[in-house]
């Protein structure tokens, strides 16, 4: 009887041993398998975000993009109007449309810039712009003829004179877009104008 006995704790101890020894390995099991889980999880998440990726680029390289082409203005001379051409492209792929623009013009001291435009316009005409077509918006600085001091501080440049802009569309998914321009006369040399350090930008 001793004998069995001795005999039967020694099974039990080995069974329990034995036992032990498949629960380590099935949690070794668990533990690679859910790291295995989570390796597959993080490369899902990871085409998931490539395929957004590739998504946005190529809507942003099909996509209407519409700003500010070139800007034709005339002489700045005493007793003669000034006039001020902007020409607006769209250099994207696709139409853009319910386009809006309006630009302003201003005359003020180069430390004095305008307030740049916040809100877009509501009783602009809207119109279809298709790719590298271009729309032009005719400006007058005022009514009236520029007078010889007028001219000869813009010339000295104490004077300049700011064009600020916005311009508002839609993509063919019908996506709002604004482009918002700020540019200023830059006299001396060849005159033209330049964009200004803050107040341009694209969406």
């Amino acid at each position: 009887m001793l004998v069995l006995a001795v005999v039967g704790g020694g099974l039990i101890v080995w069974q329990l041993s034995l036992l032990q020894g498949q629960m380590a390995d099935v949690r070794t099991a668990i533990a690679q398998n859910g790291k295995i889980a989570d390796a597959v999880s993080r490369l899902s998440d990871a085409a998931t975000q490539a395929n957004e990726i590739s998504g946005q680029s190529l809507a942003a390289s099909t996509r209407p993009w519409v700003g500010v082409d070139a800007i034709n203005a005339s002489g700045v001379e005493p007793g003669q109007p000034l006039s001020i051409e902007v020409r607006v492209r769209n250099s994207g792929r696709t139409p853009s449309t319910d386009v809006q623009g309006l630009f302003l013009v201003y005359i003020s001291p180069l430390d004095n810039p305008p307030a740049l435009l916040v809100d877009q316009c509501a009783n602009c005409v809207r119109s279809v712009v298709l790719p590298n077509g271009v729309v032009s918006y005719k400006l007058s600085v005022r009514d009236k003829v520029m007078t010889s001091d007028e001219v000869q501080r813009i010339k000295a440049g104490k004077d300049t004179m700011w064009i600020v802009g916005r311009l508002d569309y839609h993509d063919g998914e019908g996506e709002a877009h604004t482009t918002r321009s700020c540019l200023y006369y830059r006299a001396g040399g060849v005159s033209s104008f330049t964009a200004c350090s803050d107040g341009n930008s694209a969406n």
